[in-house]
């Protein structure tokens, strides 16, 4: 089963299994992209901050600035902290093309990047989402997350991220329901 939410990027697929995938092109080369992936000033400007040591079994501690990531008049939604990190475990790494990580409680994210002609796509998948209500929050952040970063690496006006989240989480809700 896959939801579809108009946007003018592709939102999210969601599958019965509990999983997500969602897909952005970007120009390359893969190596820049790749920087965006794994160096934690970069990533920082698009998800989350944290060094990454790229062997399996090394602990990623992933640590969310979301407010940094948005104009300063968007207001935090009620139940979100300032900071908030999580501790995850790579899986998996082949720089420049793919990371798999495990999110404790959240699932298991894995990007991968492939290059073409039309540029480098970025294919996220995440699994193992534990709940519906999570996969909507989850579907919206990455959505919203992924944006800012096809805005940084375009070099065009990147959204404000907690209101984005909050509409895009919206039309996953409501996309669930019809």
């Amino acid at each position: 089963m896959t939801q579809r939410i108009a946007d003018t990027t592709e939102p999210a697929k969601f599958e019965m299994t509990h999983s997500l995938t969602i897909e952005r092109r970007l120009p390359g080369p893969l190596e820049r992209v790749w920087r965006y992936v794994a160096d934690s000033e970069l990533r920082s400007q698009w998800l989350a901050a944290g060094d990454l040591v790229p062997k399996p079994d090394a602990a990623l501690e992933l640590v969310w600035r979301n407010d940094q990531l948005s104009e300063a008049t968007d207001l935090r939604p009620a139940g979100f902290a300032e900071v908030s990190s999580a501790v995850c475990t790579i899986l998996s790494i082949e720089p420049p093309r793919h990371l798999r990580f495990d999110w404790p409680g959240v699932g298991e994210v894995t990007i991968d990047l492939s290059e073409s002609s039309a540029g480098v796509l970025l294919r996220l998948t995440h699994r193992a989402i534990p709940n519906l209500a999570m996969r909507h929050m989850v579907g919206a952040g990455w959505h919203a997350h992924l944006d800012i970063l096809v805005a940084l690496i375009d070099g065009t006006q990147a959204p404000s991220f907690w209101s984005h989240w909050q509409t895009l989480k919206r039309q996953y809700e409501s996309a669930a329901n019809t």
